[in-house]
């Protein structure tokens, strides 16, 4: 028994001194808040949401737009392609009228962009 009350006055005076310490311990409130600086270092920065789906088929036509476009519609085509001796390319149908324009006119068929016989 005596110890029990031993360590019941300890746990008294234990709690009468954390009490005491409480008040002097700054405590900070919902209105004692630290602005956050756009420079701040612990801050991680702000990512853009991109969506992968779109991006990347769109990507690869502008990519791959500009070498396989026919020269004449500029289009990229889904039927055969024709290229002249310096690499100019044409898709069927522009390929097949420009052929008819030039037996029309009873000429030589030539590329549009150099000049080169076809």
């Amino acid at each position: 028994m005596a110890e029990a009350t031993i360590s019941n006055d300890v746990q008294q005076n234990l709690s009468l001194n954390t009490v005491s310490n409480v008040n002097e311990i700054p405590l900070l409130t919902t209105t004692d808040h630290v602005p956050l600086d756009s420079g701040d270092i612990n801050e991680p920065p702000t990512k853009k949401c991109k969506n992968i789906s779109t991006d990347k088929p769109r990507l690869l036509e502008e990519r791959i737009g500009s070498i396989l476009s026919c020269c004449i519609c500029l289009d990229l085509s889904t039927l055969a392609m024709f290229q002249c001796v310096n690499g100019h390319l044409m898709c069927a149908s522009c390929f097949n009228h420009l052929l008819a324009d030039c037996k029309l006119k009873d000429e030589q068929t030539t590329c549009p962009n150099c000049r080169c016989e076809i």
